[in-house]
């Protein structure tokens, strides 16, 4: 009674809506029973049917004696059936085909009905397991997805990314028995539809259209389901992305800022603008070892989707993706190689007759050096992460208030570095430039003093050798234009941000060589001024031994004089004196000039 109670059940509720709104009509055949079955029958349709019953039609006993008792049974005991629905008795199936259309009716029947109920119950059986299978799958979903919803984010990198793989091998655990599901359902209803699709001139019965109708509604429940549920995993899936992105970006920025500052300190400390020509230049080698430090090792910017920023990380130990068209630009330039050449004056040899005049010294190139210099490891990686920062912001980060002042606080750092890098180069080359003029003018005096030792004395007895002294006097004057030496005034308007004061009691120390040499110049040129006017003087008749003259002077006896203060001055130290005198003495000497 159990089983049977629990068929008709299935049997109403497979029906749609609509069909159980109007009712049913019960047909039953018991031309080859007895009276018993069509009492049991209608008892168990009394107790068990729970549908809007219309009509019962019963085929009567075919045989006499079954027919008659079934008359008497249905008229003693239709009040113990307690049925409201009218019994019609029926003594043909073309007493049946009077009130049902033969298309309604199978082919016991005498209908065209096509209908197999072996092949009916394997339907409806597989239908009802499929609809089963959804439902249990549904639930699962759901149960998963509150477990999600409720999962709070983690902080450290290692358990968002355990979490992330373990929801996703969930996930795709459950995306994988959709599928299979899918699969079943959409083979299910191939198979019901398999007879109108093997001859197209045959058509389903309503029971065949019923299961296609069901499997179609089933399926689009599946396939509801599937997308919403791809769409909480979306969800929940970036937003786990962007907490692993978040913590690979703030990891790395932390590592990032360390190294940047370790630089930026180590800039600092870089100080010295140097003494001399070689050490400036040596300092520039140092500066350009420190622009290059780190720069061998590149590694790649990975942005994986779930991972977010790897690969950054290896400065030293993580790092930052990029995949997926983050561009990497080229942030390194070399420097241009440098060529110093420097030509010294040429000093005549000591036993040549005639000194000859130094050859004029061309300034020596100008190094040429980039603004930007080769970058760091460090800045690179710094630029980088600033850049994935940016994809994260461009792509609604949900920390994107946090990553932007990240990413500005990095391109500052930046900026600084090599802000503070150009303002080194630019006062390295200016130094380099102040010492190399320095040394020009030590070497342009140097030469001045060689050329005033080598002058012999004994020339200066005839007029042609005092003019030939004057000449190379005046043509080593006129090469202080050709290198144009500098004037205190120029070099302390030039380089006053340079002057520190071992550089500037270097240049004062040099000006200072440099006015004395001209001053002994100016000397001997008008002690040779006057010992060329006195010799172009007439010859006066003396006596026969001037010797006795107390008036009268040997030239010999005073042409040392002419050499005294060239002696004098270099057996003597130079004085140092001030550079601003040395200013405020030059603009005076020029005025005096005018």
């Amino acid at each position: 009674m159990a089983e049977l109670r629990l068929e008709v059940l299935r049997l109403h509720w497979d029906r749609s809506m609509e069909a159980a709104g109007i009712g049913f009509i019960i047909v039953i055949d018991r031309r080859r029973d007895k009276w018993s079955s069509i009492k049991a029958s209608l008892t168990r349709i009394a107790v068990a049917f729970p549908g809007n019953l219309q009509l019962i039609f019963i085929l009567r006993p075919s045989r006499f004696i079954q027919r008659t008792i079934t008359d008497i049974g249905i008229k003693y005991y239709q009040d113990e059936f307690k049925m409201k629905v009218p019994i019609v008795m029926l003594n043909s199936v073309s007493d049946l085909q009077g009130y049902i259309d033969k298309s309604q009716l199978t082919e016991d029947l005498g209908g065209t009905l096509e209908y197999r109920h072996s092949q009916w119950i394997n339907h409806r059986t597989a239908i009802e397991n499929f609809a089963l299978a959804l439902k249990t799958t549904a639930q699962m979903l759901q149960t998963f997805g509150a477990r999600l919803a409720a999962t709070e984010l983690p902080r450290g990198v290692p358990s968002t990314a355990e979490l992330l793989m373990s929801h996703t091998k969930q996930r795709d655990k459950l995306q994988d028995e959709l599928k299979l599901l899918g699969k079943q359902g959409a083979t299910l209803l191939s198979c019901i539809q398999e007879p109108g699709t093997k001859s197209p001139t045959r058509k389903l019965n309503p029971n065949q259209l019923e299961n296609v109708a069901t499997m179609e509604r089933l399926l689009v429940q599946l396939d509801e389901t599937e997308k919403a549920f791809s769409q909480f995993w979306s969800k929940h899936h970036l937003k786990l992305s962007q907490c692993l992105q978040l913590q690979h970006f703030e990891h790395n920025f932390c590592e990032v800022k360390l190294a940047l500052d370790n630089l930026l300190a180590e800039q600092a400390e870089f100080t010295d603008i140097g003494d001399s020509v070689m050490r400036v230049e040596r300092l520039l080698k140092e500066h350009k070892k420190l622009e290059r430090k780190g720069q061998a090792a590149k590694h790649p910017i990975e942005t994986g989707g779930s991972d977010g920023v790897r690969a950054l990380g290896a400065l030293p130990s993580s790092g930052i993706p990029t995949s997926g068209g983050t561009a990497r630009t080229a942030m390194a330039q070399m420097l241009s190689s440098r060529r110093c050449w420097r030509r010294e004056l040429s000093v005549p040899p000591a036993q040549s007759a005639t000194p000859a005049t130094p050859s004029p010294v061309p300034p020596p190139p100008r190094a040429s050096w980039p603004i930007v210099g080769i970058a760091k490891e460090s800045l690179e990686k710094a630029q980088l992460l600033a850049v994935i920062g940016d994809q994260f912001i461009q792509s609604h980060h949900y920390a994107a208030d946090s990553i932007r002042p990240k990413c500005v606080e990095l391109r500052h750092l930046c900026d600084d570095f090599f802000n503070e890098n150009k303002k080194k180069y630019d006062i390295l080359e200016k130094s380099l430039e102040l010492h190399r003029q320095l040394d020009k003018v030590s070497r342009w005096c140097e030469a001045g003093i060689y050329l005033l030792a080598s002058q012999a004395v004994d020339k200066y007895q005839s007029r042609e050798g005092v003019d030939v002294a004057l000449t190379d006097i005046e043509a080593f004057l006129d090469t202080a234009k050709e290198y144009q030496l500098p004037s205190p005034k120029e070099i302390y308007n030039q380089f006053e941000l340079i002057l520190t004061p071992d550089v500037k009691a270097n240049a004062q120390k040099v000006l200072q060589k440099l006015g004395d040499v001209q001053e002994i110049f100016q000397k001997r040129q008008m002690s040779l001024m006057k010992l060329a006017a006195r010799q172009t003087r007439p010859v006066q008749p003396v006596a026969p031994h001037p010797e006795s003259s107390p008036k009268w002077v040997s030239p010999k006896t005073s042409q040392p004089s002419a050499l005294a203060p060239l002696q004098k001055t270099s057996e003597e130290p130079y004085e140092e004196t001030d550079l601003d005198s040395l200013v405020k003495k030059d603009d005076k000497t020029k005025h005096e000039g005018k």
